[in-house]
């Protein structure tokens, strides 16, 4: 059989490395849409394909023959405060970046089977504690538009491809991310949480993510929309506290104030203040889970 070829589009991001690597272990080719010129890839099966949305330029060559698309790109949220600059940006490596690979790969005529899109839990905005299902309509507010406006561009890809769009939660992994972060501070006994921590958030582990995108490129699940999140929505506290028993028993601090977290990092502190009690209905129906809790999953990393 010939190997399959897939082109990832923000694939040097934690997310995007990780699945690299699990998807030329199960026998991809991939190929990495990168804005530099000159990335060689040292990897058997991994190859560097030349784009740059914002001048619109992308190596029509390297994106011919492929199985599937996996759009992964988008500038981190909580990287700075949400200046109007920021917030272009956040916009602009979503929905511009989205826009110009699906119309790349129409100009070119190539017709993946599979068009992978992440998404968010930001999709929600700030709901409190009502669960969320696939189903549910989307919030207000920032992070809500942003997703909402990413997820309908990748609408376009419609006629050419089959669309599964995967809202990501908090993203556990060893090397970065939230557990890597609240790791580091727990083996110093540090371990806060931010506002009054009962809000509700969910986690997206790197081994359900890449088992969720394997099941969808080999056709196991059908396409579509999933909440690529665990098995049940937590408030941040129990979150905190279930990491910093798995590295050793570190102490609860207090709570970091919303005010304080308000003045340090504007309206992004949304990312951490907002509860959004996402689960996956889906999921569950097709006995997806192997982690049924948060304990299970930490093991597993």
């Amino acid at each position: 059989t010939t190997k399959r070829t897939i082109l990832i589009a923000g694939g040097s991001g934690l997310i995007g490395t990780e699945l690299t690597m699990f998807l030329i272990r199960q026998g991809f080719s991939i190929k990495i849409l990168t804005r530099s010129t000159s990335r060689v890839s040292q990897i058997d099966g991994l190859e560097y394909i030349h784009w740059n949305p914002a001048d619109r330029s992308i190596d029509s060559e390297g994106i011919r023959d492929i199985y599937a698309v996996i759009n992964l790109s988008g500038k981190n949220i909580i990287q700075s405060r949400w200046t109007k600059k920021v917030k272009s940006e956040l916009r602009s490596s979503r929905i511009d970046s989205t826009n110009f690979l699906i119309q790349s790969l129409m100009e070119n005529e190539v017709r993946p089977k599979h068009f992978i899109q992440a998404s968010a839990m930001g999709y929600f905005g700030d709901r409190s504690d009502q669960v969320l299902q696939e189903g549910d309509s989307a919030g207000q507010g920032f992070m809500a538009d942003l997703c909402q406006d990413w997820e309908s561009v990748s609408q376009t890809v419609k006629p050419i491809a089959e669309l599964s769009i995967l809202r990501i939660g908090l993203f556990l992994h060893p090397k970065g991310g939230f557990y890597k972060t609240l790791k580091t501070i727990s083996p110093l006994y540090l371990a806060t949480s931010f506002g009054n921590g009962r809000q509700f958030v969910n986690y997206t582990s790197y081994h359900l993510f890449n088992r969720l995108v394997d099941s969808i490129l080999n056709n196991k699940i059908p396409t579509g929309l999933y909440h690529a999140v665990g098995y049940e929505a937590l408030s941040l506290n129990q979150l905190i506290s279930e990491i910093a028993k798995h590295s050793g028993g570190a102490k609860i601090f207090p709570n970091v104030p919303a005010f304080i977290l308000k003045l340090a990092m504007g309206e992004s502190s949304a990312a951490l203040l907002y509860s959004t009690r996402i689960e996956s209905k889906k999921l569950k129906d097709l006995n997806f889970y192997k982690n049924l809790d948060l304990s299970a999953t930490l093991n597993q990393l």
